[in-house]
């Protein structure tokens, strides 16, 4: 993102450039959140154009842009990454344009199907994909094809791997020597035929899901692994929303404190309950039993965050939404939320769903997608939910006409 505050040097610059140029979005009058620094400059005029913003609080007469808004009251910031995504089965546009109309403009994709790459150059209205390939663990195929399978991944479209599970170490060891040599990210979950240490320092790029940390048997133990992964810049995924919903850990008739409840309820009302007493029809008399478990899961899981946070882990945040009444996309939210009682700030939180996955892909354009929100997230993350337009390159979305056409 390029930002120009209001230095007279740089008040110059945005006049001549702003008089040359026809914009696509002039936003007067708004409050600028700067997700690197958590801090707001108010009264700020946004001039954006192909994606890049220009900021002061300077206004200037230029051509009339493409829309122009009123900003008075409202927030305008970066859009927002999901970094834990799996691609859905079924109605994949309406999954992926409710992530746009919750501010998400890029996704991570930890699992993927053959339809994937081609969905993702033709939908509409969609975040942009980063797409993995899927090791899982039980393949038939011989050592000697590895090189041959990641060599070929991003001629097909694949962006990085995800690693469910490996055959052995010497199968994982091939997968990140090839995985090196053809400049490709690899990611997953913690393997249980890989001991913590070394996964940590083999170039793992971030652990889903706190894996080997919920599994370490001393503080000492969990110190020592939480040093490896700040060394070694390791990223970590909670995912705790997913251990709530997965486990049901709450009455379903309690569900409408989530983020995009209501308009979950539009969409899915027909399949909700269902699935969710499907589900839970397996724990018969036990129901109490896996809300105790999920509780109990989270709360050792926000006792690890907050050890990370005391320690500056880098963590991402994905929602991993793929269980009853998360709505995908506004599920970022309640993952936040959780995130947030192993005492994160307001700020730390946006940053994570920001900065930080910019420096996990390490992005280096200027060009940035931005939303702009009724109310701030600076005073309370649910605020995240108020988004009233998405920028994505030279396109202005309206998320209330996005939402009202999502069938």
């Amino acid at each position: 993102m390029r930002i120009l505050f209001t230095a007279v040097a740089f008040s110059f610059t945005i006049c001549t450039f702003a008089q040359k140029n026809n914009y696509d979005l002039v936003i007067n009058n708004v409050n600028f959140i700067d997700a690197n620094t958590g801090k707001i400059a108010p009264s700020t005029n946004v001039y954006v154009k192909n994606g890049i913003a220009e900021i002061t609080n300077k206004m200037f007469k230029i051509p009339a842009p493409k829309k122009q808004i009123d900003g008075t009251g409202k927030y305008f910031m970066a859009a927002l990454y999901d970094m834990h995504v799996h691609f859905p089965e079924q109605n994949a546009e309406r999954f992926f344009q409710l992530q746009t109309a919750a501010g998400i403009t890029n996704c991570r994709i930890m699992k993927s199907t053959k339809e994937t790459v081609a969905f993702s150059r033709k939908a509409k209205n969609i975040p942009a994909m980063k797409i993995s390939y899927n090791f899982f663990g039980d393949e038939t195929y011989k050592i000697d094809s590895i090189p041959i399978i990641i060599k070929s991944l991003k001629p097909k479209g694949y962006d990085f791997i995800k690693v469910f599970g490996v055959k052995n170490e010497v199968f994982f060891e091939a997968i990140m020597a090839e995985a090196k040599v053809n400049n490709i990210m690899v990611c997953g979950h913690s393997l249980g035929k890989i001991p913590a240490k070394k996964l940590l320092a083999s170039g793992y790029k971030s652990i889903e899901h706190l894996g080997y940390f919920d599994k370490a048997k001393t503080p000492e133990d969990l110190d020592s692994l939480i040093d490896l992964a700040v060394k070694n810049n390791v990223f970590v995924c909670p995912t705790l929303d997913w251990v709530t919903m997965a486990y049901h850990g709450a009455n379903k008739d309690s569900f409408n404190y989530r983020a995009g409840y209501e308009i979950g309820k539009k969409l899915y009302a027909n399949t909700w309950d269902t699935t969710y007493e499907n589900a839970t029809k397996q724990f018969g008399k036990n129901l109490k039993y896996y809300s105790d478990y999920a509780n109990s899961d989270i709360s050792k899981k926000l006792s690890i965050l907050a050890k990370m946070h005391a320690k500056s882990v880098k963590i991402i945040v994905g929602s991993d939404a793929e269980e009853p009444y998360q709505t995908p996309g506004f599920s970022l939210i309640d993952e936040l939320r959780l995130i947030q009682k192993a005492g994160f700030t307001n700020e730390e939180l946006i940053k994570m769903i920001t900065v930080n996955a910019d420096l996990f892909w390490n992005k280096k354009t200027k060009q940035t997608d931005y939303i702009l929100l009724s109310k701030n997230p600076l005073d309370n993350i649910s605020n995240l939910e108020s988004v009233e337009y998405v920028i994505i390159g030279n396109e202005i979305i309206d998320t209330k006409k996005l939402l009202e056409s999502i069938k």
